[in-house]
């Protein structure tokens, strides 16, 4: 069965968008990389964000996270460490622990204020 001209140019289309966003994935992480190396309090914590969430083709990793978070919130990123308490409030890569839940949303109520 023969293609419709169409379908060749959208396939082609579809192949090179996906290209695109492959490449602006791995430039945006790259960059965000770079401000960590820096030591840039909120790269630390929007670099947990992917690995939380696994976003921009990085893996979902709650414990790489909750590392990122941690070094984001003694940078002085305060929502950073609001992260790391709901990650000890829900359990996404540590154990439940309410104690390290309140004492880190402290922690970023102390940055805030």
């Amino acid at each position: 069965m023969r293609k419709h001209v169409g379908e060749e140019r959208s396939n082609f289309v579809h192949s090179a968008g996906n290209q695109i966003q492959i490449s602006f994935n791995e430039e945006k992480v790259k960059r965000v990389k770079k401000l960590v190396e820096a030591d840039h309090a909120r790269a630390f914590d929007v670099l947990a964000g992917y690995y939380e969430q696994g976003s921009y083709g990085l893996p979902q990793d709650y414990e790489k996270a909750n590392e990122l978070y941690l070094k984001a919130g003694e940078l002085g990123c305060a929502v950073a460490y609001f992260k790391l308490g709901y990650s000890y409030y829900d359990g996404s890569g540590v154990e439940v622990d309410k104690k390290k839940t309140r004492y880190y949303w402290e922690q970023g109520i102390a940055l805030v204020c």
